[in-house]
């Protein structure tokens, strides 16, 4: 079996056990077990609420501070309103890459702790959310390069992002998807089936399997 294929028979596999796809087929979140903040050495009050609503939150990247362990994101929203976020890790926390100040996060809530003591950092807070990072994934680019695989076809497309340097990905799908009006330097559309796999995993470049193509020129 070609070495593509082994790669992502062993992604496909490794995506089943690993990540949860999202009900809307536009974002895919990003799915680990949570632990309790007072096991990573976070000092807050009586109880941890774990949150009921799954509902996705989404802000610009105001300011990070990090430990070993334990980073805490400043996000302000739409709305105005500031919230401090913690994660133990941004390696996944977007599609392509750890995001930098002044990038648009998107993120929902597990639990909620107030006044808490981070000791690695030396400094309280009123109010930590422990969060699921929320990849919106791209539905628009243009073709750069198309590959025929023994099991299907992939294409290199540039697409949009928050950063200023140019952003691709990979796109997965079957041979039957593709007609003659597809070729580099095409716009297209697609629908999203799930991430393959993301920035970290793919050598820059993220992998997402996709059921539908279509010329955005119709």
């Amino acid at each position: 079996m070609p070495k593509y294929c082994i790669l992502l028979s062993m992604f496909l596999f490794s995506l089943a056990g690993c990540y949860d796809s999202s009900t809307d087929d536009t974002a895919w979140t990003q799915s680990y077990k949570t632990p309790e903040l007072n096991d990573l050495g976070v000092k807050g009050s009586a109880g941890i609420s774990e949150s009921t609503s799954r509902t996705t939150y989404s802000g610009i990247l105001e300011s990070v501070e990090s430990a070993p362990g334990v980073i805490i994101l400043e996000v302000k929203k739409s709305s105005g309103q500031t919230e401090m976020l913690f994660t133990p890790s941004l390696i996944d926390s977007t599609l392509f890459g750890p995001p930098k100040v002044g990038d648009s996060i998107s993120w929902k809530v597990d639990q909620t702790d107030n006044n808490v003591f981070i000791p690695e950092l030396n400094k309280s807070f009123e109010k930590l959310q422990y969060v699921q990072f929320i990849h919106k994934l791209p539905s628009e680019g243009m073709i750069t390069s198309i590959e025929k695989l023994p099991d299907g076809v992939s294409l290199t497309v540039k697409v949009s992002g928050n950063s200023s340097v140019e952003q691709f990905v990979k796109l997965f799908s079957q041979p039957e998807l593709l007609n003659s009006s597809l070729h580099p330097g095409v716009l297209i559309n697609w629908e999203n089936e799930f991430v393959v796999s993301t920035y970290k995993r793919t050598s820059g470049v993220p992998i997402i399997k996709v059921s539908k193509i279509t010329n955005s020129n119709g």
